[in-house]
């Protein structure tokens, strides 16, 4: 539709029916005429506005007809003089049309209901025309025509007919401007109202406005209602198109919601391995989402943006506990640098979850000592002890009576086998081999020079010496090296009494970590300790086969205070009960 003031013939063909419409809807002429454009007298009567029926046979004069009545309902409602009623579209041209008009005029107490179409004439001409069927009368008063020739005339004459009805029913010409919209982002639905009327969503402009000054709303669309978002009294001038420019908020309602919703969803994945993958990508989401936020914004964001940055948090410990491993290669087990930075944290779930993988990391600790202490690596065994004691100072697990526990039984062995390599120590072997050593050596000096005397006595001298010597080597030389590995024994000895199951457990791992096609469960503790595993007792550390993707219900043995619930995910899980 186009924007232009309108001839005298159209005036003139208006002012035919002006007076019965005026009469029919109850409107004061004298009122009408003092009425300005744009002004705000009290509404005379209650109307409404069928869409205009295209009984062409051009299809794309539907955007035309439907232009028409947009128009035509703004105009009406933006004069302050009417008030427009919104009825189910018909046909009002059709058989059953006059009898639909007289029941809506009835029961919904209207003064007048405006009608229009289109239609084909002869020769490639098409007739508009509108009415306005008077409620009271239940006849049609008056009526205003025009015709075109092609698509361009079409417009234009749209354009005459429109501004004639208006005028005719408003009772003064009507003038008009338009408004041209230049959102700041086009990706966000929103609603434009004109005066408080709604007009449509994400419209680039509105062609047919009525001068004066108007009002101008934009609100983004949302369930629990339109938010606006900008508002201004701009005036409007006949024939001019007016630019209005706007912003959206860079991220609005309707994107908060979606990035609450991805918070919760994150918030629910947490703890289910199985569905690493989908909260990962669901932070990045809302990650993004938030990235959009301005500065001038960001104060409003506050709480949203700490929720991100405390759901990254708690993913990154999951990310960091699934990692946590036992190494079954002497390896050593990995270190937990988020647990250590979140471990005071003044969120309770990020220091529950950093203290859980601290306490992991710890139990891991002793588990690879235990494996250490079966194959003899009697340093490497001492320095984990040192890593655990240094990790429970640092990170405050509340493991001392543990920790001062091993330390007393590790060093009490040590100073056992210490005693004992001191005691083995002395020098007698040594002395004995050097004994043997000089007997050989006599022995052979009487076979390299016979002294005279007794043939036999001499051989029996040369061949007992040899012997005798002989058998003090080797019976000193098995008594050094008897004591060297006495010690090694006795640290062997304690192992073995001490930590027996925990060996074995150690050595199922060592095992099954090569083995994709099992899924394990290794529920960690303190060693010994009695827990309940889906109500059956059982003693940690556990290493359990179970099903992908079943629960596992774990807690304290015989009472329950505490029960850890998580799916398990194909490979090595790993749970702690403190």
């Amino acid at each position: 539709m186009r924007t232009g003031k309108t001839g005298m013939k159209m005036i003139t063909a208006a002012a035919v029916v002006v007076m019965g419409v005026l009469a029919i809807s109850g409107v004061d002429a004298q009122v009408a005429e003092t009425v300005p454009p744009g002004g705000s007298a009290v509404r005379t009567g209650r109307v409404a506005v069928l869409p205009v029926v295209n009984d062409t046979a051009l299809a794309e004069l539907d955007r035309v007809a439907a232009e028409m009545t947009r128009t035509i309902t703004l105009l009406l409602q933006t004069s302050g003089r009417f008030e427009v009623v919104t009825v189910e579209p018909f046909n009002p041209y059709s058989m059953q049309g006059p009898a639909r008009l007289s029941e809506i005029s009835r029961s919904l107490r209207l003064q007048g209901v405006v009608i229009g179409r289109l239609t084909d004439l002869d020769r490639g001409r098409i007739e508009l025309e509108s009415a306005l069927y008077g409620g009271a009368e239940g006849w049609i008063a008056g009526g205003i025509t025009r015709e075109a020739y092609g698509a361009f005339d079409v417009v234009e004459a749209a354009d005459e007919l429109v501004i004639a009805t208006a005028s005719a029913l408003i009772g003064f010409p009507v003038e008009l401007g338009g408004i041209v919209l230049r959102p700041s982002r086009d990706d966000v639905p929103y609603r434009v109202y004109l005066d408080g009327f709604a007009l449509g969503e994400n419209l680039a402009a509105i062609p047919q406005v009525p001068v004066g000054r108007r009002t101008i709303e934009i609100a983004l669309v949302r369930t629990g209602g339109d938010q606006i978002i900008f508002s201004a009294d701009r005036l409007i001038r006949p024939g001019e198109a007016l630019e209005i420019f706007f912003q959206i908020p860079a991220v609005t309602v309707r994107e908060q919601i979606e990035i609450i919703q991805r918070h919760d969803l994150v918030a629910r994945l947490q703890g289910d391995p199985t569905r690493a993958g989908l909260a990962e990508r669901t932070l990045q989401e809302s990650r993004q989402l938030l990235e959009r936020t301005s500065s001038e914004s960001r104060q409003q964001m506050d709480q949203l943006v700490r929720d991100q940055e405390f759901l990254e948090a708690l993913w990154q410990l999951e990310k960091e506990f699934l990692a946590l491993q036992f190494s079954g290669t002497g390896g050593a087990v990995a270190p937990v640098p988020v647990a250590r930075r979140h471990i005071g944290a003044a969120d309770k779930p990020l220091r529950e979850r950093a203290r859980r993988n601290a306490l992991v990391h710890f139990h891991l600790l002793d588990l690879e000592r235990v494996r250490v202490l079966d194959q003899g690596l009697w340093d490497e065994a001492g320095q984990l002890l040192d890593a655990m004691a240094d990790l429970n100072r640092e990170l405050a697990l509340r493991q001392d009576a543990m920790v001062q526990a091993e330390q007393r039984a590790w060093n009490s062995a040590r100073a056992e086998s210490d005693s004992l390599r001191e005691r083995r120590s002395r020098p007698w072997p040594i002395v004995g081999m050097a004994v043997g050593a000089a007997g050989m050596g006599v022995g052979g000096y009487f076979f390299y020079d016979e002294p005279a005397g007794d043939a036999a006595v001499v051989e029996a001298i040369r061949w007992g010496a040899v012997g005798v010597g002989a058998v003090t080597v080797v019976a000193s030389a098995l008594r050094w090296r008897s004591n060297r590995r006495v010690a090694d024994a006795s640290l062997s000895d304690w192992t073995r009494e001490r930590f027996a199951y925990p060996i074995g457990v150690a050595a199922e791992l060592d095992s099954y970590t090569g083995e994709d096609v099992r899924t394990g469960v290794l529920i960690l503790g303190p060693s010994g300790q009695m827990i309940s595993v889906d109500g059956q007792p059982r003693t940690l550390p556990l290493l359990m086969i179970s099903e992908a993707g079943a629960y596992l219900r774990v807690g304290r043995a015989p009472v329950v205070a505490e029960e850890i619930s998580r799916p398990v995910a194909p490979g090595l899980n790993i749970l702690v009960v403190e």
